[in-house]
C-alpha cells in the first residue's frame, strides 16, 4: 500500500471565448492530486502445491484529493477510484492467460455534444473486460525465444468512453508474435 501526492503548477487547461466561441488551451494555475494506491496477488496454484500457476490479483486507487487549487472544483477527467482485478494462468511450458478487469469510477467531465457554452456534467463509471492468451513456441537458448500472442480487448463489447462523445472501440482482436533476445 502507498500513499502519493503531486502537486502541478502552470497545468494545461482549457479556456473558453464565450462570445467567439473558440476554445484554447494554456499553461493556468495549480492543481494537487493525493491518494492511496493497494495491491495484493495470492497464487492459489502454489498454496495448493499445483504444478502451474493460478494468481488472482487487485490493484486499487483511491484519490483522497483531486483539486483544482484556483476554483477549488474537483479536477476534470480524473476519477476518484479505478481499480484492476483478475485472474493470471501459467504452466511450465510456456502457456499464459491473463483474464483482466478495469474499472473507471466517476468523474467530471466536458459535455461537447451539449452545445455552447460547454457545461461540465458529471459521467457515471464504467467496467472493462480483457483476455490475453499466450505461448512460447520456441527457446533458442542464447539466440533468444519466440512466442505468439492472442488478445481480445473490450471482451464483453461494452459501449464506454473516456471523453463524452468519443467512443472507445468495441470488442477488438490483436494477434503478434514476439522474438526476445
Amino acid at each position: 500500500m502507498g500513499y502519493f501526492y503531486t502537486h502541478f503548477k502552470d497545468r494545461i487547461v482549457t479556456k473558453s471565448d464565450y462570445v467567439n466561441q473558440i476554445v484554447t488551451y494554456e499553461n493556468y494555475g495549480e492543481a494537487k492530486i493525493q491518494g492511496l494506491e493497494a495491491n495484493l496477488s495470492f497464487n492459489v496454484g502454489k498454496f495448493f502445491d499445483l504444478s502451474y500457476k493460478i494468481k488472482t490479483y487487485g490493484n486499487i486507487v483511491y484519490l483522497i484529493d483531486r483539486k483544482d487549487e484556483e476554483t477549488h472544483d474537483d479536477l476534470k477527467y480524473t476519477e476518484r477510484l479505478t481499480a484492476s482485478y483478475g485472474l493470471y494462468v501459467s504452466d511450465k511450458k510456456g502457456f499464459w492467460s491473463n483474464l483482466n478487469f478495469e474499472y473507471h469510477g466517476n468523474q467530471w467531465i466536458d459535455d461537447w455534444e451539449s452545445g455552447w457554452p460547454v457545461p461540465v456534467i458529471k459521467k457515471g463509471g464504467f467496467r472493462v473486460a480483457n483476455l490475453t492468451v499466450g505461448k512460447k513456441l520456441t527457446d533458442i537458448g542464447r539466440f533468444g525465444s519466440l512466442s505468439i500472442k492472442g488478445e481480445i480487448r473490450n471482451l464483453l463489447d461494452k459501449d464506454y468512453s473516456f471523453v463524452k462523445g468519443y467512443p472507445m472501440p468495441g470488442r477488438s482482436f490483436y494477434i503478434g508474435i514476439r522474438y526476445e533476445y
